[in-house]
Protein backbone atom coordinates (compact mmCIF):
# COMPACT_ATOMS: atom_id res chain seq x y z
CA UNK A 1 0.00 0.00 0.00
CA UNK A 2 1.22 3.38 -0.76
CA UNK A 3 0.52 7.24 0.64
CA UNK A 4 1.15 9.81 -1.59
CA UNK A 5 1.18 13.43 -0.41
CA UNK A 6 0.24 16.34 -2.92
CA UNK A 7 2.08 19.69 -2.03
CA UNK A 8 3.58 22.58 -4.40
CA UNK A 9 6.80 23.16 -5.31
CA UNK A 10 7.73 26.09 -7.43
CA UNK A 11 3.88 27.37 -8.10
CA UNK A 12 2.91 23.99 -9.35
CA UNK A 13 0.90 20.69 -7.78
CA UNK A 14 3.23 17.67 -7.42
CA UNK A 15 4.06 14.68 -5.14
CA UNK A 16 6.07 16.18 -1.96
CA UNK A 17 5.95 12.91 -0.10
CA UNK A 18 5.89 9.33 -1.09
CA UNK A 19 5.91 6.52 1.45
CA UNK A 20 4.69 2.55 1.26
CA UNK A 21 4.03 0.15 3.80
CA UNK A 22 2.67 -3.49 4.33
CA UNK A 23 0.56 -4.69 7.22
CA UNK A 24 2.08 -8.28 8.91
CA UNK A 25 -0.64 -10.94 7.16
CA UNK A 26 0.30 -13.34 10.05
CA UNK A 27 0.26 -10.71 13.02
CA UNK A 28 -2.31 -12.25 15.51
CA UNK A 29 -3.06 -8.77 17.18
CA UNK A 30 -3.90 -5.70 16.64
CA UNK A 31 -1.89 -4.30 13.36
CA UNK A 32 -1.84 -0.30 13.42
CA UNK A 33 0.14 1.98 11.24
CA UNK A 34 0.35 5.79 11.58
CA UNK A 35 -0.22 7.30 8.66
CA UNK A 36 -0.06 10.79 9.20
CA UNK A 37 -0.34 13.76 11.84
CA UNK A 38 -2.02 16.72 10.25
CA UNK A 39 -0.83 20.10 11.92
CA UNK A 40 -3.35 22.78 11.42
CA UNK A 41 -1.27 25.94 12.87
CA UNK A 42 -2.10 29.68 11.46
CA UNK A 43 0.10 28.80 8.48
CA UNK A 44 -2.66 26.19 7.26
CA UNK A 45 -3.68 28.20 4.62
CA UNK A 46 -3.91 26.72 1.06
CA UNK A 47 -1.26 28.19 -2.15
CA UNK A 48 -2.82 30.20 -4.93
CA UNK A 49 -4.78 27.87 -6.96
CA UNK A 50 -4.51 28.32 -10.75
CA UNK A 51 -8.02 25.94 -11.47
CA UNK A 52 -11.27 26.00 -10.78
CA UNK A 53 -12.15 26.93 -7.07
CA UNK A 54 -14.90 24.41 -5.28
CA UNK A 55 -16.49 25.61 -2.30
CA UNK A 56 -17.76 22.39 0.10
CA UNK A 57 -19.24 25.01 2.81
CA UNK A 58 -16.40 22.88 5.36
CA UNK A 59 -16.15 25.69 8.01
CA UNK A 60 -12.13 26.58 9.13
CA UNK A 61 -11.46 23.85 11.50
CA UNK A 62 -13.83 21.45 10.81
CA UNK A 63 -13.33 18.04 9.60
CA UNK A 64 -15.84 16.23 7.19
CA UNK A 65 -15.57 12.46 6.70
CA UNK A 66 -17.41 11.53 3.56
CA UNK A 67 -17.84 8.42 1.16
CA UNK A 68 -17.61 9.38 -2.81
CA UNK A 69 -18.47 6.40 -5.64
CA UNK A 70 -17.30 7.65 -8.81
CA UNK A 71 -18.89 5.96 -12.18
CA UNK A 72 -16.17 4.20 -14.56
CA UNK A 73 -14.17 6.17 -17.09
CA UNK A 74 -14.95 9.79 -15.79
CA UNK A 75 -12.32 12.57 -15.70
CA UNK A 76 -12.97 15.14 -13.05
CA UNK A 77 -11.08 18.74 -14.35
CA UNK A 78 -8.50 20.59 -12.26
CA UNK A 79 -9.64 22.05 -9.54
CA UNK A 80 -8.96 23.19 -5.63
CA UNK A 81 -10.68 23.90 -2.69
CA UNK A 82 -10.10 25.49 1.15
CA UNK A 83 -9.44 22.34 2.57
CA UNK A 84 -6.92 19.31 3.09
CA UNK A 85 -8.37 16.57 1.88
CA UNK A 86 -7.65 12.71 3.15
CA UNK A 87 -8.26 9.76 0.92
CA UNK A 88 -8.66 6.42 0.96
CA UNK A 89 -9.16 4.04 -2.14
CA UNK A 90 -11.40 1.56 -0.42
CA UNK A 91 -12.57 0.12 -4.34
CA UNK A 92 -11.79 0.11 -7.59
CA UNK A 93 -9.31 2.72 -8.87
CA UNK A 94 -8.12 6.18 -9.87
CA UNK A 95 -5.40 8.43 -10.72
CA UNK A 96 -4.61 11.68 -8.98
CA UNK A 97 -3.83 13.89 -11.68
CA UNK A 98 -1.35 16.55 -10.44
CA UNK A 99 0.78 19.27 -12.60
CA UNK A 100 3.55 17.01 -12.26
CA UNK A 101 1.92 13.60 -13.84
CA UNK A 102 -0.68 11.34 -12.59
CA UNK A 103 -0.86 8.79 -9.89
CA UNK A 104 -2.48 5.94 -9.82
CA UNK A 105 -4.13 4.87 -6.36
CA UNK A 106 -5.49 1.14 -5.86
CA UNK A 107 -7.92 -0.22 -3.10
CA UNK A 108 -5.76 0.77 0.39
CA UNK A 109 -3.87 2.77 -0.87
CA UNK A 110 -4.32 7.07 0.13
CA UNK A 111 -3.68 10.08 -0.23
CA UNK A 112 -3.20 13.74 1.25
CA UNK A 113 -4.22 16.91 -0.55
CA UNK A 114 -3.07 19.82 1.04
CA UNK A 115 -5.08 22.32 -0.83
CA UNK A 116 -3.14 21.93 -4.07
CA UNK A 117 -4.97 21.99 -8.02
CA UNK A 118 -5.71 18.44 -7.98
CA UNK A 119 -8.38 16.54 -10.26
CA UNK A 120 -9.04 12.69 -11.01
CA UNK A 121 -9.29 10.21 -13.74
CA UNK A 122 -11.52 6.98 -12.60
CA UNK A 123 -10.40 3.81 -13.42
CA UNK A 124 -12.45 1.13 -15.27
CA UNK A 125 -14.67 -0.59 -12.78
CA UNK A 126 -15.00 3.19 -11.10
CA UNK A 127 -13.66 3.69 -7.25
CA UNK A 128 -14.98 4.17 -3.90
CA UNK A 129 -13.13 6.36 -1.55
CA UNK A 130 -13.27 7.07 2.30
CA UNK A 131 -12.35 11.23 2.65
CA UNK A 132 -11.65 13.44 5.37
CA UNK A 133 -11.77 17.04 4.65
CA UNK A 134 -10.63 19.72 6.89
CA UNK A 135 -11.25 23.00 6.38
CA UNK A 136 -8.52 25.75 6.38
CA UNK A 137 -8.32 29.36 5.19
CA UNK A 138 -7.79 30.63 1.85
CA UNK A 139 -5.59 33.01 0.41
Amino acid sequence: MQMIVAGERDGRSCVVDRREWQHDPAATDVNSTSIIDLELTDSSVRPAGKSEYRDYGIPVGTARWNRVRFPADQVRPLHYTNTIDTITVIDGSLWLVLDDGEHELRPGDCAVINAVDHGWRIGPDGCVTSNILVGIPGK
